[in-house]
């Protein structure tokens, strides 16, 4: 019997997924584990830090792979070649003399450009203070050049002679019909961009590079002699595509229902099945868009975010009190969309190592101060759930 662990943001994503994934990873490392990664791409920011103080974060590979795990970029994953390259020659810097874990991927993945990369980036700039909240590397904008055929671009097409062509195309034919239905000028920057013949030969090495370095498979192949397949998430439930602080979201299914269609797809025999939904003590948001109980500044001097430092498309990170009710709301509606389907349900709290002795949450419709040792017990009582991780 196989084991499935499915790790999921509770709310608006850096709760710490990328700690529970490795977690998971080096628990299991040697009952043959694999990462998959079920939606979202390369715009993730999931931090892991080893005992010896060396970090890295992960966003086109799995966060086992400092563990030796490897990884496999299921369908629902948006590809950067741009980006993997980069990732790639970064891990191989901290690993030094140890192997690089394999990397699997769908034929079927989208694939994302700089030139979806430059519409993304000149819209927020266009948007001022309406800015939706992006990240600026182009999944959004890949989504919608991908709803047009003649401009679709899959791994199953990086490799094809033709593929320079295709590149142009969407440089010179895609990118200003989309800036114009976006109503955004295209200034000399973008034009240089998009004449650029360099920024087309790059590409292509960084697509060979990538070409290299995966093995295009189904999932089904991937994880067949596997154990432990450990699903790793992306952003959190409060930026569902389907959740109703549009359009301030990410167009992804955040929660169970890519992790429900995959294990569909690809029979793998009798598993035991747990989901971890992940949280902060406190709760953060990186970009626009609300955040209930705002707060004007960080809540606790103890906290410390080394990856999610203020950047242009994101500004500051955001902070508010861990509020339990809307915590139990998200799980709650996120495992429906599991029923009939036997699964154990679990929550992680993470960033303890910051933990105040006292500190404040909000649940029953107002703050709580609250005890370092009451904490396990509070959330097991307001938020319903038996398992508790406090890393």
């Amino acid at each position: 019997m196989k084991t499935v662990k499915v790790v999921i943001g509770a709310n608006f994503g850096d709760e710490g997924k990328g700690h529970m994934t490795d977690y998971f990873s080096q628990k299991y490392r040697k009952q043959s584990p694999i990462v998959i990664r079920y939606n979202s791409g390369a715009q993730a920011g999931h931090t892991v830090t080893r005992e010896d103080g060396t970090r890295h974060v992960f966003s086109h590979f799995g966060s086992g792979t400092l563990a030796g795990v490897p990884t496999y970029l299921s369908r629902f994953f948006v590809a950067n070649p741009l980006v993997f390259q980069r990732e790639y020659d970064e891990l191989v810097s901290i690993m030094e003399q140890e192997e690089m874990p394999a990397v699997g991927i769908s034929k079927d993945c989208l694939v994302t450009t700089p030139y979806d990369m430059l519409i993304n980036q000149a819209v927020e700039n266009f948007r001022r203070e309406g800015r939706h909240g992006s990240c600026g590397l182009g999944f959004y904008e890949t989504l919608i050049r991908s709803k047009r055929p003649e401009y679709c671009l899959t791994v199953d097409d990086l490799r094809k002679e033709t593929l320079g062509q295709m590149l142009r195309a969407i440089a010179l034919d895609y990118v200003p019909q989309r800036l114009q239905e976006l109503g955004v000028p295209m200034d000399e920057r973008v034009l240089a961009v998009l004449q650029s013949k360099e920024l087309v030969e790059d590409t292509l090495m960084a697509v060979s590079f990538f070409n290299q370095h995966v093995t295009v498979q189904e999932m089904a192949e991937a994880v067949n002699k596997k154990q432990v397949l450990i699903f790793e998430g992306a952003q959190g439930l409060m930026l569902d595509e389907g959740y109703r602080f549009f359009p301030h979201v990410t167009p992804s299914k955040t929660g169970i229902s890519n992790v429900i269609t995959l294990l569909g797809e690809n029979p793998i025999g009798r598993y035991q099945m747990e989901v971890v939904y992940v949280s902060r003590w406190y709760l953060t948001r990186h970009g626009a868009g609300p955040l209930p109980g705002e707060l004007p500044e960080k809540p606790y001097e103890g906290i410390v975010d080394l990856t999610n430092q203020p950047n242009e498309y994101q500004g500051r990170l955001r902070f508010a009190y861990l509020d339990l009710d809307l915590l139990k709301e998200n799980i709650a509606a996120d495992s429906k969309k599991a029923a009939g389907v036997e699964m154990q349900i679990s929550l992680a709290i993470t960033c303890s190592s910051q933990m105040e002795e006292e500190f404040i949450l909000r649940y029953e419709g107002r703050e709580h101060s609250v005890k370092k040792g009451e904490l396990e017990r509070i959330l097991k009582e307001k938020v319903l759930i038996p398992t508790i991780y406090i890393t």
